[in-house]
């Protein structure tokens, strides 16, 4: 996503710290790449920041395509600068 231009604020739970949870509220939108965890989580942030969300898994080259192609969209939809 970096490379994209997109700017990533946290990857939880892996890889995050404590710190990371006191910014979930400055996300413009949030990523579900697993509908095991990830959706109850995102309608919390929504109902709580109105967040809105992408849900899909970016696993194999087609849906990491389409996974890069959603974001995109989506920080585009929000007023945001995407890099190419």
């Amino acid at each position: 996503l970096n490379e994209c231009g997109i700017k990533v604020n946290a990857a939880l739970p892996l890889g995050g710290s404590a710190g990371d949870f006191q910014k979930l509220g400055q996300a413009w939108f949030n990523i579900v790449p697993y509908k095991e965890i990830g959706p109850r989580a995102a309608k919390v942030l929504h109902e709580r920041f109105g967040q809105p969300w992408i849900e899909h898994a970016p696993i194999g080259i087609q849906a990491s395509i389409e996974f890069v192609d959603l974001v995109q969209a989506k920080v585009e939809e929000l007023g945001g600068p995407v890099g190419t």
